[in-house]
């Protein structure tokens, strides 16, 4: 019988009606702010809608930490990279390409066993953290890094050109996914030993999608060079409304199909390695035991 005090957590519906209202009201304020495009805005309001009615408060917070830092980030004057990328306002595409795994992994934790729920959770705030650490390592590393360097040959490598890395994108790495992490797991009582598994799990899984990002910028995604300009652009058409051509990559991979990858990857990193955290945590909890009722 439940006790009379006791608040009961409002349904599905509920949560996805709440989500969907508040993820359009930010959107439309960055629709405004021209961080999106009409089709952004729509699309972020969707995944914003789902993320909330699945991981609630705490997700939406990762997301808009995302969100609202990769924009600020990218307004910032930054030469290097101007000449390759589509511009600051997010399309559909490429919202759903950042945002589309951890919608689908916030759906997943409304249904399932208590452990799958957990560990999609887990995934969740992991592809954030992959997105999070990609974004932060390519702004702060064009910025402010120098000589970057190829991830697969670590030789010299133009700026803003994918599968460069250099000292300081990694260091900005590594702060994304920890800020994600960070955001995931905070309570204002003293840390346990399975939120520190957690949130170790979650950067790791933020890195590892961000150095996969890096090596398939490098290896699979396509580079396109503009015949007119002679520079490297991700972009069909460049300028004075110029056809670029296919350098190197694969044609179907473009720089959204790798960020989903990535994010992907990011995810599965993440459970795959608090999963085996939590089981050698449960082996030694088992293995204490057996010990003390040995002795006993």
């Amino acid at each position: 019988m439940r006790s009379r005090g006791t608040l009961r957590a409002p349904s599905l519906p509920i949560r996805l009606a709440g989500g969907l209202l508040a993820a359009s009201a930010i959107a439309s304020v960055a629709f405004r702010a021209r961080a999106l495009s009409s089709g952004g805005a729509i699309a972020a309001t969707l995944v914003g809608g789902c993320v909330f009615a699945g991981v609630g408060i705490r997700g939406s917070a990762a997301l808009i930490a995302y969100f609202s830092t990769s924009t600020l980030l990218g307004r910032l004057p930054n030469p290097a990279t101007a000449q390759q990328r589509r511009g600051n306002r997010r399309d559909a595409i490429q919202v759903f390409a950042n945002g589309g795994i951890p919608a689908t992994l916030a759906v997943v934790t409304c249904f399932g066993s208590p452990r799958m729920k957990a560990l999609a959770r887990a995934g969740f705030f992991g592809a954030v953290a992959s997105a999070t650490s990609d974004t932060w390592a390519t702004e702060i590393g064009t910025r402010l890094g120098r000589n970057p360097r190829s991830i697969v040959t670590l030789q010299p490598t133009p700026p803003g050109i994918s599968g460069g890395i250099t000292t300081v994108g990694l260091g900005g790495s590594l702060l994304g996914a920890a800020m994600i992490a960070f955001i995931a797991v905070v309570k204002p009582s003293p840390s346990s030993a399975c939120q520190r598994s957690t949130a170790f799990a979650i950067a790791f899984g933020g890195i590892t999608g961000s150095l996969v990002d890096s090596l398939l910028g490098a290896t699979v995604q396509e580079v396109r060079i503009c015949p007119n300009c002679r520079v490297e652009t991700e972009l069909l058409v460049h300028c004075r409304s110029v056809a670029t051509r296919r350098t190197r990559g694969a044609a179907w991979c473009n720089n959204d199909i790798v960020n989903a990858l990535s994010a992907a990857i990011g995810a599965c990193a993440t459970m795959a390695l608090l999963g085996s955290l939590h089981l050698r945590n449960r082996h030694e909890f088992r293995r204490s035991r057996t010990f003390g009722h040995a002795r006993v």
